[in-house]
Order: C-alpha cells, then sequence, then structure tokens
C-alpha cells in the first residue's frame, strides 16, 4: 500500500477509539458502504499496518496483581535471538524490547504475586543461556496505556 488517504485514517480513527465498532456502524458513521471498510482494512492488514485484532486484558482482575519490567543485560550481543526466543516461551512475559541505556532488552511481566515473581525469576529467567544480568523495576501505579492516536493529516 503505497499511501493512506484521509478515509484510510478516518477508518483507523474510530477502530483505535473502539476496535468491537462494527463495519456498518464504521460505515455509516464516515458515509461508505461496509463492504468499502472491509475492503480498506483488508489492504491494511496486508500492508502490514494493522496487525490484526487483539482483545485488552485487566490482567490485574485475572489476578496478576504484580507488573514489574526487568533489564536484561546480555553476556554477548550475538546471543540476543536465543534469549529473546526464550523469553517468548514465558507466558508471563507480556513484551520484550530491543533497548538502549544501560540495558540491552526490557521487559514487561505480570505475575500474581512476589513468590511467583521470585520462582520465575530463578527458574525460567536466570538459567537462560546469554542472560549475565537482571534489574527488576517492580511498578507501583499503571497511570494509563494507550494506542497511538491516529490524526488525519491535513489535506
Amino acid at each position: 500500500m503505497d499511501k493512506l488517504d484521509e478515509l484510510d485514517y478516518a477508518i483507523l480513527k474510530l477502530l483505535i477509539q473502539d476496535a468491537k465498532t462494527p463495519y456498518t456502524e464504521v460505515g455509516k458513521l464516515l458515509n461508505i458502504s461496509s463492504g468499502t471498510v472491509h475492503v480498506r482494512m483488508r489492504k491494511l492488514e496486508q500492508a502490514g499496518i494493522v496487525l490484526g485484532s487483539t482483545l485488552a486484558i485487566n490482567h490485574e482482575e485475572l489476578g496478576f496483581k504484580m507488573c514489574a519490567f526487568l533489564g536484561i543485560d546480555l553476556v554477548r550481543d550475538d546471543l540476543h535471538d536465543d534469549v529473546v526466543t526464550r523469553l517468548k516461551e514465558i507466558r508471563q512475559i507480556l513484551a520484550a524490547y530491543f533497548v538502549s541505556g544501560p540495558h540491552t532488552i526490557l521487559a514487561r511481566i505480570v505475575c500474581h504475586d512476589k513468590a511467583e515473581l521470585t520462582e520465575l525469576l530463578r527458574s525460567s529467567i536466570y538459567p537462560i543461556e546469554g542472560i549475565q544480568r537482571v534489574e527488576i523495576y517492580v511498578s507501583l501505579t499503571e497511570y494509563f496505556s494507550r494506542s497511538v492516536s491516529i490524526a488525519v493529516p491535513a489535506g
């Protein structure tokens, strides 16, 4: 997809606000058919702009009362891919980022409590070959979490 037009941006903006909005409703709001919305969304998916649908979960309501960030240092840079592959296998790790700064990888993890975090560190994270050191930052409060807002560019 070469370029997004105003209609693409308008569709994205509506669906970012509420991804459950039916295409028929998006069409009505934008004065287009639901078929047009469907075709546009399929093109946005094929272009890699829309990565699919996800469900936002309140982890705390599911018993994951602890959120932490792990600053992970590696023994050697060439072990990066292997370490990330192993981290991806740990279901409590929600995201991992290659970062600049004092650490190589920053990972976001949720646990039921500090005992589970301790056990995960001991049994699943520290033993990963290539990890030299892990620094733990416990989140005390999440103020907000959101997707980027889409602005329709001026003509």
